[in-house]
């Protein structure tokens, strides 16, 4: 199991260097961080934005009700 978990840990330390070393790059030869942040959005429909009257009005009592229906 611990060889395993060793193995685990050395891909996603390899992945986690790899995309370091993208970002790296991708700022040294002059990315535009306003751009990618709108691919991000783009594509994965993420708002950085959040709505704290919605959170509090609407989502809270949301999940409370599920949670009192659960039980």
């Amino acid at each position: 199991m611990r060889k395993g978990w060793e193995i685990v840990l050395s891909i996603v330390s390899i992945a986690i260097g790899i995309a370091l070393l993208a970002i790296i790059v991708g700022f040294i030869t002059g990315a535009e961080t306003e751009r990618i942040y709108g691919v991000f959005e783009r594509l994965f429909e993420v708002s950085y934005n959040i709505n704290l009257d919605e959170l509090i009005h609407s989502w809270i009592p949301d999940v409370i009700n599920t949670i009192k229906e659960a039980f």
